[in-house]
């Protein structure tokens, strides 16, 4: 099933709007609201920077990290702003919103690396970065597999 609607600009997909927020230039007090669709439904974040606090990673390291409140809101009624941010007009007549914390280190790298929630029937979950690697350089061309490889003797 497939339907239209009208979506922001500027839509985040659910992975890609935790490295949106830690792509802002941090700053105590600062806040930020925008478009994340599901591929289902759409959401409004809000989220404010809260302070800068120490972090345990998973490798067992201490890193200073920005702690974001989020405050995610499920089908709102929504007005787009021209810096590619909306506003929440009115909630859902559900009125389904669901409160996190995330955690983006405080250095040049400005990694997300510690997200909290809470899911009424479980608990509170939190999910750590393991590790990330850094790409330092273009992509390396891929090999060609056996039958590109053939493709390429016939030429």
């Amino acid at each position: 099933v497939s339907y239209k609607r009208p979506l922001p600009t500027h839509v985040q997909d659910l992975l890609s709007a935790f490295f949106f927020l830690s792509t802002r230039k941090i700053e105590a007090g600062k806040s930020w609201s925008f478009p994340v669709h599901s591929g289902a439904k759409l959401y409004v974040v809000r989220a404010k920077a809260v302070s800068v606090e120490d972090v345990w990673t998973a490798d067992r390291q201490i890193r200073k990290a920005w702690k974001l409140d989020l405050e995610v809101i499920r089908e709102p009624v929504w007005r787009a702003r021209g810096d590619g941010q909306v506003d929440v007009v009115a909630e859902n007549k559900d009125g389904w919103k669901q409160k996190m914390n995330l955690w983006v280190s405080s250095d040049a790298a400005s990694i997300p690396i510690k997200l909290t929630y809470s899911f009424k029937l479980i608990g509170n979950v939190t999910v750590t970065l393991r590790s990330h690697t850094v790409n330092t350089g273009p992509p390396k061309p891929a090999k060609p597999g056996k039958a590109g490889k053939k493709r390429m003797a016939k030429k």
